[in-house]
């Protein structure tokens, strides 16, 4: 029938036949009655069979939803069949979430970058949904997180209660990540948390990544206290960090959005109490535990058992006056495949650097060490977190990658995001189609100023480098692992900033290989204010380039140029017209390239990845 449409309805688990409406024929002000398809001009309404709609004067739909689904009296939780439904369901929450967060977000990291993730949590901080798209390190790190700070208000959490706090050694490694954990309850007992995380425009302390001597000068540090108390928000701490940071409309809306996020979790999993009367996230977590540890047992017994190790040096911070700055660092791992479990040694690793933003606490160390491993040896099992994992890991206190207070470690992602190479080089010889070539990572460094309109402007950039060469492929240009942040688009950068953006692939930063590495990118970044802009770096890759594998070439190395001269100091500060050029690093090759398929070879000259 070509006026009706066959529509599955989820909430009663069975097909409606629904007459089909254009938005045309239908009068102001009368109530119409589903089930009914509305056919508007670039959407379509789906309305059930209990619902009604109505059009209002200013020409908008308004429908009334009453769903009385079907409530499930008793679902088995060790069918994984069902098991599979339910963790299914809350993916779909989480994803449903993560749109809502990135498209209420204010600032360009959240809203352009990317750089936010969440995870739904039973009463232990144990992951039972997480979105199907989300960032590394945040979804590695927020099960650790969360039940830090539900031990720490264990007994003294009330419907409504919402959690603040960017201590780095409790979320992700420095202050500018702020996360929001809110417990989610069922008949006034904890089922649960909803966790959210996001990298804010601001946190005050010292503008530039390397100039902070310690934790206190890199800005505001907000140990776990609530910003919501039953549903009451703490204005108190609204006020407090309006007026220590730079961007306090950025920042606070955020903020909201993460609340608005959280909410929205809440509505959703209310539905889902609906359908399912014995929805407890501590038994989902319980089941999933049994069936993972099954599952890593039987992956583990098929590795050859032993030792691997590997020691790397990277760049220290290369534009500075103090030499003990400039020096390199050194990173070692010694990886133990045991009977049932990996360990992941990072003894004589170099001791942390005073006055020296690039110190990374555990929480970060952690993170980037599950999701390598993970990645190498467990690529066949799902993710829904680190908690399900059978690794140890073991660092010494005081080591560069075990910081302890008072070390700045703002700028942490410029020693951690090191830890994937060294692991993928130990583990290298042994599982050669698992592993991944160092990658060129991003430059990421920020524009500030007053714009030709007279409003402060703060922005990260945040170009990526190239991705290292697989076992089996080539690495992407301009992609990096472990992280996936985005580059903001530069048609968006140029609408809210002073400037001009220029970008391009890099010829000749791909290291060579049977599977090359990926190519790097330039930036250029030309002034169009009239006052003065400031900006600050964050380089890698300088000195000590992305690492090839199996015979395969390093990337590389990473530039920046203010005015066609070398960086000499950080920040910087440019006129207008002046401009500032970044070049970031290749990815390194794996393999001998006098193995490379011709036809790639071809391919490569032809798309001038190499002249």
């Amino acid at each position: 029938n070509p006026n009706k449409r066959r529509v599955w309805f989820e909430n009663i688990d069975n097909w409606i036949d629904c007459k089909i409406i254009k938005y045309g024929s239908i009068k102001v002000g009368g109530k119409n009655r589903g089930p009914a398809i509305v056919e508007c001009q670039n959407t379509s309404i789906v309305i059930g069979n209990k619902g009604y709609f109505t059009k209002k004067k200013n020409g908008d739909i308004l429908v009334k939803i009453i769903d009385k689904g079907k409530k499930i009296k008793k679902f088995d939780l060790t069918n994984p069949i069902n098991l599979e439904i339910i963790l299914a369901r809350l993916r779909s929450v989480a994803d449903e979430a993560d749109k809502i967060l990135l498209k209420t977000s204010f600032s360009s990291a959240v809203r352009d970058g990317k750089d936010y993730s969440l995870v739904i949590s039973d009463q232990y901080g144990r992951c039972v949904g997480m979105p199907t798209e989300c960032m590394p390190l945040f979804i590695t790190c927020m099960p650790r997180t969360i039940r830090i700070i539900s031990d720490l208000f264990r007994g003294n959490l009330n419907e409504g209660d919402v959690i603040l706090s960017n201590d780095p050694w409790i979320c992700s490694g420095h202050k500018s990540d702020v996360a929001l954990v809110a417990p989610i309850f069922k008949n006034k007992k904890l089922n649960g948390f909803i966790g959210t995380i996001l990298h804010v425009a601001d946190i005050g302390g010292s503008i530039g990544d390397f100039r902070a001597w310690d934790f206190y000068e890199e800005g505001l540090m907000i140990p776990p206290i609530k910003l919501y108390k039953s549903s009451k928000l703490n204005q108190e701490l609204i006020h407090m960090i309006e007026n220590n940071v730079r961007l306090p409309k950025l920042v606070l809306g955020d903020l909201f959005a993460m609340v608005s996020t959280i909410n929205g979790i809440k509505l959703s999993i209310e539905k889902l109490y609906k359908r399912i009367s014995n929805l407890n996230f501590e038994s989902i977590a319980n089941e999933y535990s049994l069936r993972m540890k099954k599952a890593y047992k039987n992956e583990i017994k098929k590795f050859p058992k032993g030792f691997y190790s590997s020691e790397i040096k990277v760049d220290g911070i290369l534009i500075d006056e103090e030499k003990e700055k400039r020096e390199d660092i050194y990173l070692k791992v010694k990886i133990e495949i045991k009977k049932d479990k990996i360990v992941v040694d990072y003894t004589g690793s170099d001791k942390q650097r005073e006055r020296q933003p690039i110190n990374v606490p555990y929480s970060y160390t952690m993170a980037d060490t599950f999701y390598a491993v993970q990645y190498i040896l467990f690529g066949n099992i799902p993710n829904i977190g680190t908690q399900y994992c059978p690794i140890d890991i073991i660092v010494d206190e005081n080591s560069i990658l075990n910081a302890t207070k008072p070390v700045p470690v703002y700028a942490r992602t410029r020693t951690g995001i090191h830890i994937s190479s060294l692991i993928n080089i130990a583990l290298s010889k042994h599982f050669k189609n698992n592993v991944i070539a160092g990658c060129g990572h991003n430059v990421i460094f920020r524009a500030s100023g007053i714009d030709n309109e007279n409003n402060y402007f703060a922005m990260t950039f945040m170009p990526k480098g190239g991705m290292g060469a697989t076992g089996t492929n080539d690495g992407f240009d301009c992609t990096v692992y472990p992280t996936n942040c985005t580059m903001i688009q530069t048609e968006i950068a140029e609408s809210r900033a002073p400037i001009l953006v220029e970008r391009n692939i890099v010829p000749n930063t791909a290291g060579k290989g049977k599977y090359r590495g990926g190519a790097g990118q330039y930036v250029k970044i030309t002034s169009l204010s009239n006052l003065p802009l400031q900006f600050s770096f964050r380089p890698n890759f300088m000195k000590n380039t992305a690492k090839g594998l199996n015979g395969g070439k390093n990337g590389g190395s990473s530039k920046i140029l203010i005015n066609g001269e070398i960086q000499k100091a950080d920040p910087i500060v440019i006129k207008k017209n002046e401009y500032v050029e970044v070049i970031t690093a290749g990815g390194g090759g794996i393999g001998n390239y006098n193995q490379r398929d011709f036809s790639k070879k071809k391919e490569d000259k032809i798309n001038k990845i190499y002249l």
